[in-house]
């Protein structure tokens, strides 16, 4: 059964826990819950604050001056603390220091308060082990794992979404155990329901030609426009002139490892992918996936191997 995870924070924290925490949360396997995601209009948010924490297995409360001071807040921790008072189950309410409080809450001072987790320097500056222990003792509550370091995978995370919104492509290779369809789906940010239109090579339906060429136009919303007779420049054509016409995308292709062993997909693919995505008045840009590094899947002087593209490679790691 998937853990439900609800997050009681100051809403001065939502950047840190919307773009870090609840990724990591979520991308370990766990459900997260937030107020601002899952806040129902129209109905008490004393009421729904307290389905939330009663309903939840474990409570990951943000420890900020701001949060003590936050009557909201308060009710939170204090009936999550109710349903463990001696902190004797563990898991139940799980402190994570994300600045420096003085004074500590009473429940947290002496030898019999639980063990809190301090996450103060996460994001702020090169990460060390103290910070990736703090990671993987919040996920171990719940057995979650990125398959990889945490530090590693939300530094990728980082990189990215930077990187896209510079209008830059980008190279991921990542393969399983690492969790890269998760950090995929963490990209557009604060909206856990948003997606970035995706076609996935893993899926037969795409392995030739035509089929690729409407999934790419399918994933931006537009009806297929490729024309049929099984001319491929004529499918390029015309595919072209509709992604042309489009304003600026981005496109996430993910398992592009595949292309290599495809029959349709050659230069004249790739040539019109590297139009879109590399002249002056490009309206592509590209998150590329592989499972092993994009450069060695193509061969010397490849039309692709022209495009410049940040690459991160995110590896297993214990």
């Amino acid at each position: 059964m998937t853990p439900n995870v609800f997050i009681s924070y100051s809403h001065r924290q939502a950047e840190w826990v919307h773009r870090r925490l609840a990724p990591v949360i979520r991308a370990s396997g766990a459900e997260v819950v937030l107020d601002v995601a899952d806040g129902r209009a129209g109905l008490s948010l004393d009421v729904q604050m307290r389905r939330w924490g009663d309903a939840a297995a474990h409570v990951v409360a943000v420890l900020s001056p701001d949060y003590l001071r936050s009557d909201a807040c308060r009710l939170e921790w204090e009936r999550a603390q109710a349903r463990d008072p001696g902190f004797l189950n563990g898991g139940t309410l799980i402190p994570v220091l994300r600045e420096t409080c003085d004074p500590m809450p009473p429940a947290l001072q002496g030898t019999a308060g639980p063990l809190y987790l301090d996450l103060r320097t996460d994001g702020r500056g090169k990460p060390d082990g103290a910070v990736e222990r703090a990671w993987r003792a919040l996920l171990a509550v719940w057995g979650g794992t990125l398959g990889t370091t945490v530090t590693d995978w939300l530094a990728a995370l980082c990189a990215i979404r930077r990187d896209l919104d510079e209008g830059k492509h980008v190279s991921l290779c990542a393969a399983p155990p690492v969790h890269w369809k998760e950090l995929i789906a963490a990209l557009p940010g604060e909206d856990a329901t948003a997606t970035l239109p995706t076609v996935d090579l893993a899926k037969p339906a795409l392995w030739e030609l035509t089929g690729f060429l409407d999934g790419v136009l399918g994933a931006f919303g537009v009806r297929a426009a490729t024309p049929g007779g099984g001319d491929p420049v004529a499918e390029l054509a015309a595919f072209s002139r509709a992604l042309g016409a489009l304003p600026p995308q981005r496109l996430v292709l993910r398992n592009f490892q595949k292309a290599r062993t495809l029959s349709g997909f050659g230069a004249h693919l790739f040539d019109a992918l590297r139009y879109h995505a590399m002249d002056d008045d490009r309206n592509l840009t590209l998150l590329v996936h592989t499972t092993e590094p994009f450069g060695g899947l193509l061969p010397a002087g490849h039309i692709l191997s022209q495009m410049t593209a940040a690459h991160i490679h995110l590896r297993p790691r214990r």
